[in-house]
């Protein structure tokens, strides 16, 4: 990265590559970002608008999106921005923007306005639009009413009241939109997964944290629907909940996504009672009482359900910061056991390295005790790597020096202490090693906490 842009924010080198070159392209210029879901374009975007309006006291981004996205493009860019320029513009707002103002006078002289692509079609509104200049146009998702939102851009720029375009998309885009003048860069999304990774040590423990890049579309959605739990929740009750789903959040999107779909199921059927509050290990459920939500905001559970759900292997950076570790300790002929507080994220975990080929076994508190003790003996003889929960390796030991990687951090020391005591033999002074995964960034600020709670340096 050599670039002010990623000198001060966490960005992946695809992602910083972007923002440098728009940074340095000329008026006029268009640009196209064709990179998977999960890979970061809200984020970096974000970051792009913050830059390119520092310092000017007239800038105007338009964002156009789909309707469900125009919230979350405000939100991120709110954060991202240093004076909070990000708003959403719903059909009330322009409607008094019709009825009060008429041109370019009636915007905000600074402002990141999100807007979804169905007013477009509307005449005034896009009136409203084409008689203004905007320094940055961002279309996402291009390929929603693809042709209207083409047609206005097109506009824009034949009249030139574009200073850049930025076209986004998670596939290939066709060849419709080159009627809009030759791109001056297609960016296309390179795997970036390790950024950072630190050591400490203490006595014969040592310590280490390798912090990947969250995928902040996602963390941004999620953590845009559990502030809007926790004002529905007020109750005691409620923030327990919400806790535990922050945690579920931060451990993988199927431990969040099981949870939420539950949550559904029973509200749905009538059912109050919300099992999602864990004790140390994830195999005792302590049941407890939740209210019932409002409509808004229980269509915004199903909203991210929706997606989280869409998430792959392939888009989980977390998952390849993983895969990408322990195929490194297997080049150093190093044995992984990897720990997990949820039993659904063990199984997730479970099932995506052996996608990958890798020779997995999978430990968790509903296996008897006899036959968790066999799969440690099997996995003491095998070059293989072992995914079990907290409460399945209660009580376990593995032999030679094997390296404990937590995908998830327990909110307590106990369970922790649990994981030193598998890889630690008693009068052993051998060096033990510990690695957590830990991403960087506000959308894991509760695996941050975590991580420094427990002793990596972060």
């Amino acid at each position: 990265m050599n670039s002010a842009a990623s000198d001060t924010v966490h960005l992946a080198r695809y992602q910083a590559e972007m923002v440098d070159g728009v940074l340095g392209a000329q008026h006029g210029s268009i640009h196209y970002v064709v990179w998977p879901p999960g890979a970061g374009k809200t984020f970096a975007t974000a970051v792009l608008l913050d830059r390119l309006s520092q310092g000017k006291d007239d800038f105007r981004a338009l964002i156009v999106a789909p309707r469900f996205l125009t919230d979350q493009w405000a939100h991120v860019v709110k954060r991202a921005t240093a004076d909070s320029i990000g708003e959403t513009v719903d059909h009330a707002r322009l409607r008094d923007f019709v009825a009060h103002s008429s041109g370019q006078g009636m915007w905000p002289r600074r402002g990141c306005f999100a807007i979804s692509a169905a007013l477009l079609a509307i005449p005034d509104v896009r009136s409203l639009i084409e008689t203004c200049y905007w320094d940055v146009v961002v279309l996402d998702e291009a390929h929603h009413r693809q042709r209207v939102v083409q047609s206005v851009l097109s506009d824009l720029i034949r009249t030139q009241r574009v200073g850049r375009a930025l076209i986004l998309s998670a596939s290939h885009l066709d060849q419709t939109w080159s009627a809009l003048g030759s791109a001056v860069a297609t960016f296309t999304w390179k795997a970036d997964v390790l950024a950072v990774s630190r050591e400490m040590q203490l006595g014969q423990r040592e310590f280490r944290s390798v912090q990947y890049l969250p995928n902040p579309e996602v963390g941004d959605a999620v953590g845009h629907l559990l502030t809007a739990l926790r004002r529905s929740l007020p109750s005691r009750a409620g923030s327990l909940l919400v806790d535990g789903l922050y945690r579920r959040a931060a451990s993988s999107p199927l431990a969040l996504v099981s949870s939420l779909e539950r949550l559904r199921s029973q509200w749905l059927h009538g059912d109050a009672r919300s099992p999602f509050e864990y004790t140390e290990g994830e195999d005792e459920i302590a049941e407890m009482r939740a209210p019932a939500l409002g409509r808004q905001t229980h269509a915004l559970v199903l909203e991210v359900v929706n997606v989280v759900g869409i998430l792959g292997a392939a888009d989980d950076p977390k998952l390849e910061a993983l895969v990408t570790l322990i195929r490194g300790l297997l080049r150093e002929s190093r044995r992984s056991c990897v720990f997990t507080t949820f039993r659904e994220t063990a199984e997730y975990v479970r099932n995506s390295l052996e996608d990958e080929g890798l020779d997995v076994m999978l430990c968790h508190g509903g296996l008897a005790y006899d036959t968790r003790l066999d799969l440690i003996t099997r996995f003491n003889r095998r070059k293989a790597v072992l995914v079990t929960t907290d409460g399945g390796a209660s009580g376990l030991q593995v032999s030679d020096s094997a390296v404990a990687v937590s995908y998830d951090l327990p909110r307590s020391v106990k369970p922790m202490d649990g994981r030193w005591a598998v890889i630690e033999a008693r009068g052993d002074n051998r060096r033990h090693t510990m690695i957590a995964l830990v991403g960087g960034g506000d959308a894991s600020a509760v695996e941050g906490e975590l991580a420094n709670f427990h002793g990596f340096a972060v």
